[in-house]
């Protein structure tokens, strides 16, 4: 091998290793070679092309859970490859989000409900975002932080957590207006619900501390010893942007009387992040909740 292609070979694999194409396909392997996963979900297709408002963009994979539900659970899922200088992901949950209308805060999917169109004269696919109970953790405020790991050359500079969630969230709202662009897609289903997730090869920490005890001339908060845990995976609660949303019609609505029920049904949407340790726990856990 001469000395050219030995450095363009060298320079080959850091640029396709950085750009974090081969991760994708790692996690796909790591959910269809495992056993305890074996008929419980399938993915269906990857690289799905979608846009939202004018902004394209491609799905990594869709994948399907194969379950006794009434109704289609599908994940969208986006595969995040960090920058190794920056791969502790940390989460703390924010002790004020929402003046509570319901007893406890709720992992928000997104679905489509078939309801029936005067002006088409048919059923045609419409969203209804849903709170569901579901008796987990939520955190909503992440950020990295540095790890004792050698940096990529052109690595990411602290955003790839708002750059996945941003990612995913535009994939499932644009995969929900392709399903209402194209009813047949929905075959039988009355109703199909979506979870955008994110898989990392970031390390996930989350913290029970309070930010109420901050002090407020410096802003500063004691975490304490042991106080950070490691996880394989978490739900993060996310506010979403107006220019991330699909914009076909909602199911008929009355109209939101309070300010916390329009923001919920409109912006505040869970991603479940999933660190490349957590795969199959999360997908194992996930296959028997009722959405």
């Amino acid at each position: 091998m001469s000395k050219e292609i030995a450095i363009t070979d060298r320079a080959f694999e850091k640029a396709l290793n950085r750009h974090g194409y081969g991760f994708q396909f790692a996690v796909l392997r790591a959910i269809q070679d495992a056993p305890t996963l074996s008929g419980l979900w399938v993915p269906r297709v990857s690289e799905f092309p979608v846009q939202v408002q004018g902004d394209a963009t491609r799905i990594d994979f869709i994948m399907e859970r194969l379950s006794h539900f009434k109704y289609p659970l599908y994940l969208i899922c986006e595969c995040k490859r960090v920058n190794p200088a920056l791969s502790e992901w940390c989460f703390v949950k924010a002790p004020f989000v929402i003046q509570r209308y319901a007893p406890k805060q709720a992992v928000v999917v997104e679905s489509l409900v078939k309801s029936y169109v005067a002006v088409h004269d048919e059923e045609r696919p419409r969203g209804a975002p849903r709170a569901v109970p579901l008796n987990v953790m939520l955190y909503h405020v992440g950020f990295e932080a540095k790890s004792q790991k050698k940096g990529d050359p052109k690595g990411g500079k602290g955003d790839a957590i708002e750059s996945a969630v941003t990612q995913v969230l535009r994939g499932t709202n644009g995969y929900l207006t392709t399903l209402e662009a194209n009813p047949s897609l929905m075959e039988g289903d009355r109703r199909l619900d979506l979870l955008p997730v994110v898989f990392t090869t970031a390390n996930l920490w989350v913290s029970d501390v309070d930010l109420y005890s901050s002090d407020l001339a410096t802003g500063d908060v004691k975490l304490g010893n042991d106080n950070a845990q490691r996880v394989g995976w978490l739900w993060y609660q996310y506010h979403m942007s107006p220019g991330l949303k699909h914009s076909f019609p909602l199911l008929p609505h009355k109209g939101h009387r309070k300010l916390e029920e329009f923001m919920e049904s409109q912006y505040v949407r869970t991603v479940a992040i999933v660190s490349a340790g957590g795969i199959e726990d999360f997908l194992i856990k996930l296959s028997v909740m009722e959405f």
